[in-house]
């Protein structure tokens, strides 16, 4: 008997120095008898290697909140450096009283779909990079520690929520997120990190913190799909590159190529009445045939006195120039944007065509639509946002106008004694529809056919036409 036993202990004590900790219900666990905490690990005792290991998790696993082994609870409060490392699985269900995430720990695993742990403490380096079906991100509060490349190339993520104390990201936190669109960061924030949102290519707008004081190298090359870029009045360092990008981005190496790439680029608004120290190629990659910068009137000349702004940019223009209030121009929609006077405590913005106002709307001191009026037959939708970032912007979409058109618009605002201390007047055009022809001869007037969502239309005058000939407006 005492052969046996003494067996038995060793059998036992070999279990609990085992590297891959023991199995329960499928899944393997490092126990701690002093804390009764158990930590997810990898299933085989040497460490997973990525891209492929000859053994990992496979199919839909569930971690409960407590495992039992030999008669004892432990909470299960961490999931362990590479314990899912490459995994496969069709489902994973984590407890909420996870608090820790190693590194790499779900290194190009598929299957996660979303990360909302709300006693969060730490999340390791590279903890998430290359999970390429996780959708949505929730960090909490509790949060202390963030790594490096946290979640680089999560090809599918589409919403991050951020704690409000977060004062930075870490280097390469969402480089190549290429699914992601917005992003809401902390008004605690007091830079922007290295390559932290390089190629998010899908990231329409960003806004800035006030409290950012640096933007450090690469951090957004290669988000293209940004139309402006602003820049809060707080910061005093601007990196290398830290917009614009190669045709294609990251780039791969050979010969470097001229074209920007960042081609829905437009305009970069600086708030900073002393120009911010500049690397000399922070915009290196910006295209210049196409993108102006606007600054703070009274700083024009000393933006371009400097070279590393004045060589690669379009114009240095002034906050409210007429050129700096119409942007993101469709065939069928225009932006009119412009920055609040403090003032001014009604806008009235008018649009015209042919010499004939075709809408009317009114704004308060602060950016709030009180009326809309059109001025010609036809369905017609708005809406009125406003941006509350370090500077402060109003924004108006003018919808449901006629392609290839060219509108005038005027900003008239008043002071409460109704006198006018704020006007700009511009003209813009819209765009050609995908699939527009060139005109038809006709002797009465102009006929063109336009392909929309795959279905032929005709274009007569201001008239639309199904192919059989119904009027649709």
């Amino acid at each position: 008997m005492k052969k046996f036993y003494a067996l038995f202990l060793i059998l036992v004590l070999s279990i609990a120095a085992y590297g891959n900790g023991v199995a329960i219900g499928g899944v393997y666990y490092l126990l701690d008898d002093e804390t009764n905490t158990a930590t997810v690990t990898y299933p085989n005792d040497t460490v997973p290697v990525w891209p492929s290991d000859p053994s990992t998790y496979s199919g839909a696993i569930t971690i409960p909140d407590i495992v039992t082994y030999n008669n004892q609870s432990y909470t299960v409060t961490a999931i362990g450096s590479k314990a899912f490392l490459g995994a496969r699985l069709t489902a994973l269900t984590l407890p909420n009283t996870i608090t820790d995430i190693g590194s790499a720990a779900f290194y190009d695993h598929r299957g996660i779909t979303s990360l909302e742990l709300p006693n969060l403490q730490s999340i390791g380096n590279e903890a998430f990079r290359f999970c390429s079906s996780i959708e949505k991100v929730v960090i909490p509060e509790c949060i202390n520690s963030l790594g490096i490349t946290a979640f680089q190339r999560c090809i599918a993520l589409r919403e991050i929520q951020l704690p409000d104390k977060l004062t930075s990201l870490p280097n390469h936190f969402l480089f190549a997120c290429s699914s992601l669109e917005q992003i809401q960061l902390p008004a605690s924030m007091t830079f922007i990190s290295y390559e932290c949102f390089r190629s998010c290519a899908a990231l329409k707008s960003i806004s800035i913190p006030e409290g950012v004081t640096r933007l450090n190298n690469l951090a957004f090359r290669g988000c293209e799909s940004l139309e402006k870029l602003y820049i809060p009045k707080n910061v005093v360092n601007i990196g290398e590159e830290i917009i614009g990008g190669y045709p294609s981005d990251p780039y791969t190496g050979g010969a470097v190529p001229g074209a920007t790439g960042i081609d829905r680029l437009k305009s970069v608004f600086i708030d900073c009445v002393t120009p911010p120290t500049c690397h000399t190629n922070a915009f290196l990659r910006v295209d210049k045939s196409k993108v102006r910068l606007f600054v703070p009137a009274e700083s024009v000349s000393t933006y371009k006195s400097i070279a590393a702004y004045a060589d690669h940019f379009k114009g240095i223009y002034a906050f409210g120039d007429d050129i700096s209030n119409v942007m993101d121009i469709s065939d069928s929609s225009a932006l009119i944007t412009w920055f609040p006077n403090p003032d001014v405590i009604e806008y009235t913005i008018k649009v015209y065509t042919s010499g004939q106002q075709i809408a009317q709307y009114v704004v308060d001191g602060e950016g709030n639509l009180q009326s809309s009026q059109r001025f010609m037959p036809s369905v017609y939708q708005q809406k009125m946002d406003t941006t509350h970032s370090s500077t402060d912007y109003f924004v108006l979409s003018v919808e449901d106008l006629e392609p290839g058109t060219d509108y005038n618009y005027s900003i008239n605002g008043v002071a409460d004694d109704s006198s006018t201390i704020y006007q700009v007047n511009g003209i813009f055009r819209t765009t050609f529809p995908e699939g527009f022809f060139e005109p038809m001869s006709t002797d009465s007037e102009k006929v063109r056919k336009v392909i929309v969502n795959g279905q032929l239309y005709i274009l007569r005058g201001d008239r639309v036409y199904t192919v059989t000939g119904q009027a649709l407006k």
